[in-house]
């Protein structure tokens, strides 16, 4: 999936829950899944700037889960049109 397509889930979030989103295409950046980032052109990543918790009613986890599943729900979709004539 394009990393485009992954920012535009992300932005859909209100101000209240996200402050601002940082993307990186061929750069991975070390998390603790893959402490040994690497660096391609299948390679990126994005940041989500989530406002304080306490401005928030939501954790980072159901944001996350909700990305998540926006993202799925949107690529099914997609899939379902892409060979329609």
């Amino acid at each position: 999936m394009e990393l485009k397509k992954v920012e535009k889930y992300a932005r859909a979030f209100p101000a209240q829950e996200l402050e601002s989103i940082q993307s990186r295409v061929g750069v991975e950046v070390a998390s603790g899944l893959d402490p040994a980032p690497s660096e391609g052109t299948h390679r990126g990543t994005i940041i989500m700037n989530l406002t304080p918790v306490g401005n928030r009613d939501r954790e980072a986890s159901e944001i996350l889960k909700e990305l998540r599943a926006n993202i799925q729900t949107g690529e099914k979709r997609r899939n379902l049109f892409r060979y329609e004539i």
